[in-house]
């Protein structure tokens, strides 16, 4: 392009005449955004189904964490309660956390079902 005249010298088009030298933003329709998102327009349904779903991961994530990390940090002072006569830290070690992570995945499912039905955001089952 040459400075003066705002046109590359093989072409005989100015750039504004094609739109390359002027960037107007086009206005997306309303709801959608650039990148072709819908846009929703957030509920106090969504809010409060957002606020259930964050509280029941917290308390679910904590309980996670009690019977990973606590458990094992306190292992030798559990090691003299029995449970089906042995040792707690060892049955938790061996199976004991993994009963409770399936219990956990299975509640998390069910919970959010409910949620999910309550709110109005269930997926309808195929058959």
């Amino acid at each position: 392009m040459t400075p003066m005249s705002g046109r590359h010298p093989r072409s005989s088009i100015r750039p504004q005449q094609c739109g390359l030298g002027v960037r107007k933003k086009a206005v997306p329709p309303v709801g959608v955004l650039e990148t072709g998102v819908l846009l929703m327009e957030v509920t106090e349904n969504h809010r409060l189904y957002w606020q259930k779903n964050l509280r029941l991961t917290a308390i679910l994530l904590l309980i996670w964490f009690v019977v990973t990390f606590v458990m094992a940090w306190y292992a030798r002072d559990l090691a003299s309660i029995n449970f089906f006569g042995w040792p707690l830290s060892f049955y938790m070690g061996a199976q004991g956390s993994l009963i409770v992570y399936c219990l956990i995945i299975w509640y998390y499912a069910k919970r959010m079902n409910q949620l999910d039905i309550e709110h109005g955001v269930a997926e309808e089952e195929e058959q």
